[in-house]
């Protein structure tokens, strides 16, 4: 299930934050008072602007519960204590990346796609695609985090390949992958 949530919100902040990146505006000019308040609304009716708000502490604290599974308790602590600090400053900065990610919703969608992406998200389709994305991201991470034991240990196999690992380090990247 951590495994599940972790990806879940990696995903999410990936389409959040790329999306804006695969479009391109018609409208070079710098965004105006209309687009930034449309790009507003486009958040709001997304529930992006609410999610952004716990989504890094649970990607920093998922990440953290998974690198530090196979840790002794001292280090586990100390690694705790970072999770929390980390945490901590990430939800400092939220405001900053929600003004950013409305920025770039400003600065890549003309007005009027704007308005009409708002509009979509005001049906009742919009608004079941955002009622159920997090089960439709759930469902994708399912079978994506079946590969990742497969992944982590070709990572931990290809890395000791390129800086010859001691044994010891080779046993504790294994470990984490889920190998023996």
């Amino acid at each position: 299930m951590k495994h599940k949530l972790f990806g879940a919100a990696v995903a999410a902040l990936a389409l959040i934050t790329a999306a804006p990146a695969f479009a391109q505006t018609t409208d070079s000019s710098p965004p105006s008072h209309r687009r930034l308040e449309l790009a507003k609304e486009v958040m709001d009716a997304t529930g992006m602007r609410k999610q952004f708000s716990g989504m890094f502490q649970n990607i920093v604290s998922q990440a953290m519960a998974s690198a530090t599974k196979n840790l002794p308790a001292a280090a586990k602590a100390r690694a705790d204590a970072f999770v929390q600090a980390e945490s901590d400053v990430m939800s400092k900065y939220a405001p900053q990346f929600i003004d950013m990610a409305q920025n770039a919703y400003a600065e890549t969608y003309t007005e009027q796609e704007l308005s009409d992406i708002l509009a979509f998200y005001q049906t009742p389709s919009g608004q079941a695609m955002t009622a159920k994305a997090p089960l439709m991201m759930q469902n994708m991470m399912g079978g994506m985090m079946t590969l990742m034991p497969k992944i982590q240990h070709e990572v931990a196999e290809e890395a000791c390949a390129k800086v010859a690992c001691t044994a010891a380090e080779r046993r504790v990247l294994l470990g984490a992958a889920g190998a023996s």
